[in-house]
């Protein structure tokens, strides 16, 4: 009787000890689910990203393929419309770790990321390799510096989640640490593309053999009383524009103002990759630099932030500012094009010779625009309409 009562409890405790063990178990792995993403790194929606480097190289990436990358999480944000949007936890790809698959990025190259309806953004070595070059804000919307370094990513996940059909499968954003916002115009929604632009040399213009200097014959001519050339009366709408420097120091500009300083003019246009070169025309107005002046000048370290009267802000480092680190288009065949004499970023009151062809919103019409002697394009988003306000930031 002994024997039984001591086997019986042999096999209750082992009993005991097994569900203890497939209880611990089961806690562990309902744990483990419940601290992974919603969805899983290998179970991504569809997608492909074409990445192209600036040798030709080309490599296509599917969601098996970007499963297998290291994932980068950050916190991040859109500043637009003076309103913090879209905060969260972000999930993907560093596009350093994307270009390297095709070569790398240089200094002096461009990488242009372009969405699935044409739409493109182009950034600058510093913002794609760097994670520098960005205006960063905090959670008021007050422009504030990044104590921590910031990554640009393709992303795929928002707090755990795929992407919206509206946003993705795949956007780029700017993340970090501290969840500071970026301009919404360095987000990119629908990314099917990322393209590095190789650097852009002018190219020496061909000269021949220069001949002698055959010192002409004068004749004496009859004096007479020179004809005085006119200047062509400029005719502008009525519109203001605010220029604020780093220091704050602001001064307003009129149309009266505006045409008084001198007038620069050239072929310009739009570049779209679904629509080709587009409002192609003659731009004229004032260049960005000799408007800078009025409140200090803007240097290589900052930032030069458009604002529109819509709440539209664009934002163009120092080296687009001053005409380099744009990717142009001939408007003939629509292909990259290598300027050979320089482009100059004005802010433009004329297309074709008059105020009335650039588009209209309460007063304001003056526009952002790049031309050269060449009349190449650029990036349609590189151009922006209706400036009411231009300003200068220290990053």
């Amino acid at each position: 009787m002994g024997i039984k009562k001591k086997n019986f409890n042999t096999k209750l405790l082992a009993v005991i000890v097994i569900i203890i063990i497939v209880t611990s178990i089961s806690l562990v792995a309902a744990n483990y689910i419940l601290s992974k993403p919603t969805d899983q790194n290998n179970n991504l929606p569809a997608m492909t990203l074409t990445l192209v480097g600036s040798d030709g190289t080309t490599k296509t990436l599917t969601e098996s393929d970007i499963a297998t990358l290291e994932a980068y999480t950050g916190k991040g944000a859109k500043m637009s419309n003076n309103q913090i949007k879209n905060e969260g936890t972000y999930t993907g790809i560093a596009v350093t770790d994307l270009l390297d698959l095709v070569g790398g990025m240089k200094d002096g190259e461009t990488l242009t990321a372009i969405a699935q309806d044409g739409y493109a953004n182009t950034y600058n070595y510093k913002q794609a390799v760097n994670g520098e070059d960005y205006i960063t804000y905090n959670t008021s919307a007050n422009v504030t510096a990044a104590t921590q370094p910031l990554k640009l990513v393709v992303i795929y996940y928002k707090d755990g989640l795929a992407l919206s059909s509206d946003d993705g499968p795949l956007q780029m954003g700017v993340l970090g640490v501290e969840g500071l916002a970026t301009p919404g115009n360095v987000w990119g929604k629908m990314i099917v593309k990322l393209q590095i632009n190789p650097i852009q040399t002018p190219q020496p213009t061909a000269s021949s053999t220069p001949k002698p200097t055959i010192e002409p014959t004068t004749t004496s001519q009859p004096t007479q009383n020179p004809t005085a050339t006119l200047s062509p009366t400029i005719t502008i709408a009525d519109t203001k524009v605010t220029i604020i420097g780093a220091d704050n120091s602001t001064v307003t500009l009129d149309q009266d103002d505006l045409v008084s300083y001198a007038m620069i003019s050239g072929l310009g246009g739009k570049y779209k990759s679904d629509r080709g070169v587009f409002d192609y025309g003659t731009y004229a107005g004032v260049p960005m630099m000799s408007l800078l002046t009025e409140i200090g000048g803007m240097s290589s370290g900052q930032i030069l932030s458009i604002k529109a009267i819509d709440g539209y802000v664009k934002n163009y480092t120092y080296s687009e500012v001053t005409g380099s680190g744009l990717t142009m288009y001939n408007p003939t065949t629509a292909s990259v094009a290598t300027p050979s004499s320089s482009v100059n970023m004005i802010l433009a009151y004329h297309l074709n010779g008059t105020s009335t062809n650039l588009d209209f919103e309460d007063n304001a019409y003056l526009m952002v625009s790049f031309v050269g002697s060449d009349g190449y394009a650029t990036i349609a988003n590189m151009f922006a309409k209706f400036i009411v306000e231009i300003r200068v930031y220290n990053q």
